[in-house]
């Protein structure tokens, strides 16, 4: 058995994101955004933001992203920046559409603001990650016992999102270090190109484990928040790699092994120090 230890710091974008907010003569809000969504939950972040601003319920707020017919251009999802910098987009847009209002706007046509903000510097996530270890010497298998991550994500608008990211980044971050490799033959053909052959986790896979926050704002952007979109990947693949180095290094004599530490490669390990 093995302890394994990972603190992560994660830069979370600079640069820029637009976004472009209506309001509807019947009360509801549109929502143009100039970044795009992959399925982790952009929309239902961003109606938050607009619905808090624009004092409506989330329900009233529609978003679109990734259209080029009827969104501003954006950058994209990437580098864990579309809360931070997209989302205060919108929040700024927000801002920019009620002064308007407030400053006499006509408000029985559709009334809209665009923006492309610009944040002043880099937000930084941050955490730490502990994995208990468990491996059988007789076949190299591991599992794991019990992990703990606590992640600070800066202000946290939706926390069953940051929770889901988490989750999702420790298992792909789970699937490198112990399972996922590029194999090929003696030809140079590769013999792993398909998911028949190139192993990832499963739901049997993952653990249970205890997910804590911190939640400190960044002083970088308007809605004081950092990314979390790798969080979970960054911390697990060392944590679970010094978990398995630290049970082998305690229980078998085996000085290090690189990841993937898949059962055959753990097995020949204790197999080699044995002998």
């Amino acid at each position: 058995v093995g302890l394994g230890v990972a603190f992560y710091i994660e830069p979370c974008g600079t640069g820029w994101e637009s976004a472009r907010v209506t309001r509807n003569p019947d009360g509801t809000a549109l929502v143009a955004f100039g970044g795009s969504t992959q399925g982790h939950g952009r929309e239902t972040a961003l109606a938050q933001i607009a619905a808090d601003a624009l004092g409506l319920s989330p329900e009233a707020i529609e978003v679109v992203c990734g259209s080029t017919a009827d969104c501003p251009t954006g950058i994209g999802a990437l580098a864990s920046r579309s809360t931070a910098i997209g989302g205060s987009a919108v929040l700024k847009a927000c801002e920019a559409l009620l002064a308007r209002i407030v400053g006499g706007a006509d408000t029985s046509v559709p009334v809209s603001e665009e923006v492309v903000y610009e944040a002043a510097g880099e937000a930084w996530g941050y955490g730490a990650y502990l994995v208990q270890m468990a491996i059988d010497p007789e076949t190299g298998d591991p599992t794991l016992e019990h992990v703990a991550c606590v992640d600070d994500a800066g202000t946290v608008i939706n926390p069953m999102l940051v929770e889901g990211q988490i989750r999702g980044g420790f298992a792909q971050g789970l699937g490198e270090a112990l399972m996922e490799r590029l194999v090929y033959d003696g030809d140079g053909q590769l013999v792993t190109g398909s998911l028949m052959d190139y192993a990832l986790p499963r739901a049997s896979d993952i653990p249970a484990f205890a997910i804590s926050k911190m939640e400190t704002s960044s002083p970088n952007n308007p809605l004081g928040a950092k990314g979390v979109g790798e969080a979970g990947t960054i911390g697990a693949c060392p944590a679970v790699m010094n978990a398995v180095n630290d049970a082998l290094r305690r229980g078998a004599g085996v000085a290090q092994i690189d990841m993937p530490a898949t059962p055959s490669r753990v097995w020949e390990a204790i197999a080699a120090a044995r002998s």
